[in-house]
């Protein structure tokens, strides 16, 4: 898969829909290590990261129920973001099939503008939309991502958080 079957003497099985560590499985089995999968341990929340989360939710008036947001790929791999009129497509069929979440955007400082940006161009004035891009610290994103409903994201950081608390 991935265009990589040109690259290597033997060939694991690769799936889309899999995550990635089936794939890293495969791979050993092929060279004669037989491993399992274990389940995932939800990471644990140390101090009060949830708390401040919470309290900076309300203070935005971000509702009980809402969707993490991810346009983002670190700087070192650009190439994972999917093109801005995806995400504009994908999130205007959420906006308008749950009306009632609110979409929360997340990046790094040094992502803001590029999540800004996108939010001036493609998103609509009057809807449930929060940036707290530059605003929720990496220890902050773990339990902002626990209590969400649904994760968007690129292949980056905050979908293997997701992963992590099995959110869809």
């Amino acid at each position: 898969g991935q265009n990589k079957d040109k690259l290597y003497d033997y060939r694991a099985v690769y799936h889309e829909s899999h995550h990635m560590s089936h794939t890293f499985l495969n791979t050993l089995k092929i060279l004669g290590i037989n491993s399992k999968m274990y389940a995932f341990f939800p990471p644990e929340i140390c101090g009060d990261d949830d708390k401040k989360n919470a309290a900076l939710l309300r203070e935005k008036g971000v509702s009980e129920r809402y969707i993490v947001v991810n346009i983002n790929a670190s700087e070192l791999s650009y190439e994972r973001r999917l093109p801005q009129d995806f995400f504009k497509l994908i999130l205007s069929k959420v906006i308008n099939s749950y009306p009632d979440y609110s979409l929360v955007f997340i990046g790094s400082e040094s992502e803001k503008e590029y999540v800004g940006n996108f939010l001036e161009k493609f998103m609509p004035k009057d809807k449930n939309i929060f940036d707290l891009s530059g605003s929720i610290s990496l220890r902050g994103l773990f339990p902002l991502i626990k209590n969400a409903s649904l994760v968007i994201s690129n292949d980056s950081g905050p979908v293997h958080v997701a992963s992590a608390f099995e959110k869809p």
